[in-house]
């Protein structure tokens, strides 16, 4: 299932969603892995195990052209947004992926890190292994944004809608109350845009891989 009754309105409905099995990175992409594809760091709070920041949409979409063109055999991608929340509930149906109630050793947000940056890997991980799922930094994933998506997406392998002036992101952040690090929470922004709580992470389709 996907999407939050109790949420905020465009998180609205709750919804059936399958998607085809996909891989996806266990940690959001570092500034270690940028700096190698990217030869620049523009992040607000160094580290090379800390998350990649002040990334658009665009500048994640390159660093993905770069590494496919540097690995040849493995193609990678973005998640889409139904991808990200099927991995971050981890085939949980709460609030967060441990439960209903925030938990400090799960997710770094405001309320455990006060705008500061953890190094990827440093909270607990859900049951799929996957850690920082939710905050951290807000997470780009594939889809255009539509606040009222949800009300007619299709139940298989849905993408957003083919056009827009919004990317999706997905998350929450060291930034944000514990109400935007729950696995419904998504909000949006331009694909240009650059900020201290924006990253990603990378997927793969089963069928691009070795």
């Amino acid at each position: 299932m996907m999407g939050d009754d109790t949420g905020y309105e465009y998180e609205k409905p709750v919804h059936e969603v399958c998607v085809d099995d996909f891989y996806l990175g266990r940690f959001e992409v570092t500034q270690q892995q940028w700096e190698v594809l990217m030869e620049e760091n523009r992040s607000r709070f160094k580290g090379p195990q800390f998350p990649i920041q002040r990334v658009s949409w665009n500048d994640a979409m390159e660093f993905i052209r770069r590494l496919n063109e540097k690995e040849k055999t493995r193609r990678y991608r973005l998640p889409t947004e139904a991808e990200w929340e099927r991995a971050a509930r981890a085939g949980s149906d709460s609030r967060y992926f441990w439960g209903d109630a925030i938990d400090n050793k799960h997710a770094w947000y405001y309320g455990s890190a006060q705008f500061t940056m953890h190094a990827v890997g440093t909270s607990r991980p859900n049951a799929f292994g996957l850690h920082d799922m939710l905050g951290n930094v807000w997470e780009w994933v594939s889809d255009w944004y539509d606040s009222r998506y949800f009300e007619r997406s299709p139940r298989d392998n849905p993408a957003g809608p083919a056009t827009g002036e919004m990317k999706t992101r997905r998350g929450g952040s060291i930034a944000n109350l514990a109400s935007y690090v729950r696995s419904a929470s998504r909000y949006r922004d331009k694909p240009d845009k650059r900020h201290y709580i924006l990253g990603f992470r990378v997927a793969q389709s089963v069928s691009d891989s070795d």
